[in-house]
């Protein structure tokens, strides 16, 4: 889709991978460099939204979401995230009010976000009288994947946070640079007890796009990472799945709140 002849969405949906762009708006895209598809935002078909795949990590969200804000009203991440909580099944869709983030240097844990209290109500109300079955909790962001059920454990035993991923602190940092409100909703792919192959990381690349002829060679050398592979792909579905159930309960709503928090600006972007 050609993003260029688009208005600014009022709705910002900012992703890291091309999978849960592409749950997002129900089909795939058609903006492809040499078979990669290209990051940026797809709109859906009335426009009043935006999903931006922005590729994998903090760094990546922050360098392509910047561009797309002008006249939007709100921001939200939506993504699959790491199990860290010991009860989390795949597909269990977490509803985040804190963001922590690990130092690269110090290994400390601290809060660097809350979202909107004003999103989370309206989101949180939605998903009870939709009956779409969530919990509400803090999120942890790191730089790297924690792939070992031991390192998982010590984190959520440090930090009490529901699950993991690396996007959610540039997407908050995003929404803190625009002044706009934020919020985060990841869905469990994996479990906490479940170790995490990563010879098979190199499946995806660092835009977020599915590599799939890179897993030739490790599977070649490691043959029984058929099974680990078969696993990650069964629950990664389960994790989109749950994906699109909120999105499908929450996408109209959030639009026209969207849209509405814009036609109550002033003329000068004022509120």
């Amino acid at each position: 889709m050609n993003d260029i002849i688009r208005a600014p969405a009022r709705l910002i949906i900012l992703t890291a991978l091309a999978a849960e762009a592409e749950t997002l708006l129900g089909h795939k895209r058609n903006n492809k460099q040499q078979n990669i598809f290209i990051p940026g935002p797809y709109f859906t078909k009335n426009n009043e939204t935006a999903i931006i795949q922005c590729g994998i990590g903090r760094d990546a969200l922050l360098r392509v979401a910047s561009p797309h804000l002008k006249n939007s009203s709100i921001i939200g991440n939506i993504g699959v995230s790491g199990g860290l909580a010991p009860d989390l099944k795949p597909g269990t869709v977490i509803l985040a009010d804190r963001i922590l983030s690990n130092d690269n240097h110090h290994a400390v844990y601290q809060e660097v976000y809350t979202p909107s209290a004003q999103l989370l109500a309206f989101l949180e109300a939605l998903l009870k009288k939709n009956n779409v079955p969530y919990r509400r909790g803090p999120l942890l962001c790191t730089p790297q994947p924690i792939s070992t059920p031991d390192n998982k454990e010590a984190a959520y035993l440090k930090t009490e946070a529901l699950a993991v991923d690396m996007e959610s602190v540039g997407a908050a940092e995003v929404a803190r640079q625009a002044g706009l409100p934020f919020f985060c909703i990841r869905v469990v792919c994996d479990p906490a007890e479940r170790r995490l192959q990563q010879a098979l990381f190199v499946g995806v690349d660092s835009r977020g796009n599915n590599r799939p002829m890179r897993l030739i060679n490790p599977l070649i050398r490691r043959p029984w990472l058929l099974i680990d592979l078969f696993i990650m792909a069964r629950d990664f579905s389960r994790a989109l799945t749950g994906m699109r159930q909120v999105w499908n309960v929450v996408h109209k709503p959030l639009a026209d709140l969207a849209g509405s928090i814009s036609a109550a600006r002033t003329p000068d972007g004022n509120q």
